[in-house]
Parts: C-alpha cells; structure tokens; sequence
C-alpha cells in the first residue's frame, strides 16, 4: 500500500472531475438554448365537433395570429376552411391552451363554398400561425366536400 503514487490518482481523479463539470456545463446549455425558443403542440379530436387545441409547452410565452383548420388545394395553396383570429388574446404563456371548434358538415359545406366539386376527398390540417408570420400545422383526416343537406347528421 505504500507504493500507491497518490501524484497519480490526484491527476486521475481531477481528469474525470474535468470530464463531469464540462458535461455538466453542456448539459445547462442545452437546457438554457432549447428553453429559449418556443414549442407549440396541435391536438385534435374528431367527432361530432371537431376541436383543434393548441398548447404552448415551453416557459417562453407564444403570440397566436390566428388558428384553425385548412388544406392545399391542386394547385398548392394553403386554403383556409375555418379560424379564429386571436387578435389582442394572443399570448399564450407556459401550458395554457386555446381552442377551435366546428362541425365536420359545416367543414364539408365550407370545401364547396371555396370552390372544390361535390364528393371531392381533401386533407384537412389543423394550423397555427405566430406573430412572426411561422405556420405550423398537423395532418388532421380526409374530409369530403358536400353540401349540408346530403351529409350525414
């Protein structure tokens, strides 16, 4: 035991020190950078109703423009069938949630009233525009286009 070279383990065990405090400190980056930027989660249900509920999941607060329900058309364009415009209520801080309701006729109804034929199949997506013009959106289902009177109630 005397023979132990204590020159050495001190140079070791200050090596792997190093190791955990730059891990460290890379971890509190990471953690002060992605917590910096805001994250948005769309959630939808489809019913009777439909609902698209937006959440903020991080501590930055987000300003909403407006949210709601659109799909591309052939030539590609977004096209909006249904939103609600935030307005001065655009802040959205740390977990809290907005919501959007419709009913899947009125959606249908609405496909027509832009201009798509009856019984055309579209993608309908659940949208989020920020104040700083970014879109986000989630595939939501196929909806078709039909009048109010020939669907389903």
């Amino acid at each position: 035991m005397s023979n132990l070279n204590w020159e050495a383990i001190s140079a070791i065990s200050n090596i792997v020190l190093s190791i955990f405090t730059f891990v460290g400190i890379m971890i509190t980056l990471y953690v002060s950078i992605s917590n910096s930027y805001y994250k948005i989660k769309i959630e939808f249900q489809l019913r009777d109703k439909w609902t698209v509920r937006i959440t903020n999941k991080r501590n930055v607060p987000v300003h909403i423009r407006n949210f709601g329900i659109m799909y591309t058309n052939d030539q590609g364009k977004d096209m909006l069938i249904a939103g609600e415009n935030c307005g001065e209520d655009s802040r959205l801080g740390w977990n809290e949630a907005k919501r959007f309701l419709m009913l899947e006729s009125e959606v249908s109804h609405k496909l027509l009233e832009l201009g798509e034929p009856e019984g055309k199949v579209i993608t309908a997506y659940a949208y989020v525009k920020t104040d700083d013009g970014k879109y986000y959106k989630k595939k939501m289902t196929k909806v078709e286009s039909r009048s109010i009177e020939s669907g389903s109630m």
